[in-house]
């Protein structure tokens, strides 16, 4: 399969993207415009003009149904006369789409020194991109389990924020995308081949069909490979745009799931914000962007993440401090008020971050009428802060599993990473992914609830085999999270599931400690990092539910058979 790639992209008006291989030399900027014009053009005459001719078959074709029906000759024309368009159009072949059109490919140029080629596959991809994948990616909460979130719509837009140049031209925007023919032939690249990228890298993650699936991870490799070599040339001083064309290829490999160059990449890119902060030269914007791919690279892979630098939080810090302002000083030194049965004073500190996140998170939703783009960058920033943190200390306890016996410290150690997985849930959990046709588009929700579920099970065992009181207040947080989580991923794809068994056995836990009722409950769980008002419980009743479930003669089987 030949594969034609491309050094520019565009959309035209509202719906089609064109993709075109610009061949040839020696033309300036202003021609380039006048070309792309004229494409666009020609393009468009020749859409309607095709348009007019069906239009025409069709009503002719009524026509003498029509007459038929009512059984009357249809209308001849006399041989001395000229047959009209209608007719004309009737008697010939179907309409064939000239080899010359711009439809898919011919010559455009009205210099006769350049030829476009257009390339349909290339154009689907660009589509899906534009209409598809970057609306969910927008679309989507952005974490917790509050209904009114803020969503990523007009706050984070990378491909159309960074760089300086569109990546996809919106709706009445195609001033300025025939402006990026001011850039020179490599913004070109940058912009067209690390959009194709992630366009086809997201087309082969999603689709079910094979060939399709073919298609797609032959035009990433193809891309990727281009932007691979163009890479090599470029150094820190001899081109502002690097940072952009490593975050293109960074995305396209985390969306691919190819993980190992991704982490390559990563760290590339790493060393490149650090030389912009040196020079104080570093984008935030664009620093955010990155940490949100790495928070998808890192729980895809399950491995440490990249971006986790002391420079990192400096270059927030101010940012951050600011944000603290907004909330009651009173209601905010509360939120770092956590249960004293977390001993561990480094996950004490993250939590407390945690908590005062989620009230943060609050905050931001009930503005987020009023939020500008700016703001939005370091509240996410600060959450994708808080879970590098999170996954840090989590893999630091798993190189020494906890063993399944009575001794303090190992199962100190398997509450804390219990505790570390409940508070992943609750900002990671599937009501917050990206769904494209019910299938996720990154895998780290699965990663994340398939270790929360392995290790909550070893703990219950532990805990009710060895009658550790000391431990019920972290214990009940615990299943309380995956009791609610189990209950958020009930109308997601099976992958993103928790087992439905926790809420069984959570109803069993309340009812053995005697904690039946909400106002018992909630007092425990919100010494840790909930509150009712970040996530908000399913129904008024649902703590009594299920403990009223697990009531019921023969109830209590699941818990006690741990």
């Amino acid at each position: 399969m030949s594969i034609v790639l491309s050094d520019m992209a565009m959309r035209i008006k509202d719906t089609t993207f064109v993709f075109v291989a610009h061949i040839g030399g020696g033309s300036t900027a202003r021609e380039d415009k006048s070309i792309i014009n004229a494409h666009v053009s020609r393009h468009s005459a020749s859409r309607r003009r095709i348009s007019r001719a069906l239009k025409a078959q069709a009503k002719n074709s009524l026509t003498k149904q029509l007459a038929s029906v009512n059984h009357t000759p249809a209308i001849r024309a006399k041989s001395s006369q000229r047959r009209s368009s209608t007719q004309t159009i009737s008697d010939v072949r179907p309409l064939q789409i000239s080899p010359r059109s711009p439809i898919d490919h011919g010559n455009c140029d009205p210099f006769n020194s350049v030829s476009l080629k257009i390339d349909s596959k290339a154009n689907y991809y660009l589509r899906f991109g534009g209409e598809i994948l970057e609306s969910s990616i927008h679309g989507a909460g952005y974490r917790g389990w509050l209904s009114s979130m803020p969503s990523r719509q007009d706050y984070l837009s990378p491909d159309l924020l960074v760089g300086g140049c569109p990546g996809y031209c919106g709706a009445n925007n195609r001033a300025a995308c025939l402006a990026v023919a001011g850039h020179g032939v490599a913004c070109f690249r940058i912009l067209g081949y690390g959009v194709l990228a992630c366009c086809a890298s997201g087309v082969a993650t999603l689709t079910s069909n094979q060939v399709a699936r073919n298609d797609a991870l032959s035009y990433t490799a193809s891309t990727m490979r281009y932007l691979r070599e163009y890479l090599k040339g470029v150094t820190y001083d001899t081109d502002n745009d690097l940072e952009l064309l490593v975050y293109r290829l960074y995305r396209a490999e985390v969306l691919a799931r190819n993980y190992q160059s991704a982490s390559a990449h990563g760290r590339l890119l790493k060393s490149i914000f650090e030389h912009r902060a040196r020079c104080s030269s570093l984008r935030l914007d664009m620093l955010s962007t990155a940490l949100y791919q790495d928070g998808q690279r890192m729980f895809g892979s399950w491995t440490r993440p990249i971006f986790d630098q002391d420079w990192v939080e400096r270059e927030y810090s101010a940012a951050w401090t600011e944000a603290e302002t907004m909330f009651d000083k009173d209601l905010y030194q509360q939120a770092r008020n956590i249960s004293q049965e977390v001993a561990d004073s480094t996950l004490r500190s993250i939590l407390a971050s945690a908590k005062q996140l989620f009230l943060q998170t609050v905050v931001q939703a009930e503005r987020q009428q009023q939020a500008q783009p700016h703001n939005f960058y370091w509240f996410e920033a600060r959450g994708e802060w808080l879970q590098m943190r999170l996954m840090n200390y989590y893999l630091d306890l798993d190189r020494h599993p906890a063993a399944e016996d009575s001794n303090l410290e190992s199962v100190d150690d398997a509450i804390n990473m219990c505790l570390v997985l409940a508070v992943l849930c609750v900002i990671r959990h599937a009501k917050n992914e990206v769904l494209i046709n019910d299938r996720p588009l990154y895998s780290g929700c699965n990663n994340i609830v398939a270790q929360f579920d392995r290790r909550l099970s070893t703990l219950a065992r532990t805990i009710t085999q060895n009658h550790l009181s000391s431990k019920m207040e972290v214990f009940t947080f615990i299943l309380f999270i995956a009791a609610l989580a189990e209950h958020y991923t009930e109308p997601t794809p099976s992958p993103m599931r928790i087992p439905p068994v926790w809420r069984k056995r959570f109803g069993e836990f309340l009812l053995l400690n005697n904690l039946t009722s909400r106002s018992k409950v909630l007092p425990i769980i919100e010494r840790f990092p909930y509150t009712e008002m970040e996530v908000a419980l399913p129904s008024e009743h649902w703590i009594e539910d299920m403990v009223g479930a697990s009531s019921q003669p023969g109830s209590r089987k699941i818990f006690l058979s741990l």
